[in-house]
């Protein structure tokens, strides 16, 4: 009974994962969108002799950065790699931080412009935001095979003997 309900809450876990990672790729594709509008019209209005190739170059830094780390949080969720988690969920935290800074200074180019471009750019960043938070949350509860022996409801025989737990050498006397 209880591996089966241990085997029932990793697949809702890896359903809600899989669920925010799509959700993730979407506001991804927003934020493609609405980065690339705005490169386009900085391009077009830009014939100054000013260099507006470089207007929005953190923006695409930051959207191929949280590809990257889609990348590694949907292999590592659907494929197993329990050992990268604490490394993917780190990388997603940077890239969330990342996400919402600039989602606070698109908010404030938006209301000075009223342009549809700097709409999309702002709605974007705040669905990275509000998605990779909660990507952060989901894959901040998937237990690690590691960490079997201290779960509630498991044994020391169910998670393999002395895994994880320092135990005397014979014949030592424990206080």
């Amino acid at each position: 009974m209880m591996t089966n309900l241990r085997s029932n809450r990793n697949k809702a876990h890896l359903g809600l994962g899989a669920l925010l990672i799509a959700l993730c790729l979407v506001s991804w594709l927003v934020l493609l969108a609405g980065i690339a509008a705005v490169q386009k019209r900085v391009k077009d209005i830009g014939g100054d002799g000013s260099d507006s190739s470089h207007a929005v170059a953190f923006e695409w830094w930051i959207l191929f950065f949280e590809a990257f780390v889609l990348f590694l949080a949907a292999t590592g969720h659907f494929l197993g790699f329990r050992a990268s988690h604490a490394a993917v969920v780190a990388l997603l935290s940077v890239v969330t931080a990342l996400s919402m800074l600039w989602c606070h200074n698109w908010n404030q180019i938006r209301r000075d412009n009223h342009d549809k471009r700097s709409d999309t750019v702002f709605a974007g960043f705040l669905l990275v935001s509000i998605f990779n938070s909660l990507l952060i949350l989901v894959l901040g509860t998937i237990p690690d095979e590691s960490d079997g022996v201290y779960r509630k409801g498991t044994n020391v025989s169910t998670a393999g003997p002395n895994r994880g737990v320092a135990t005397p050498a014979a014949g030592a006397t424990v206080i």
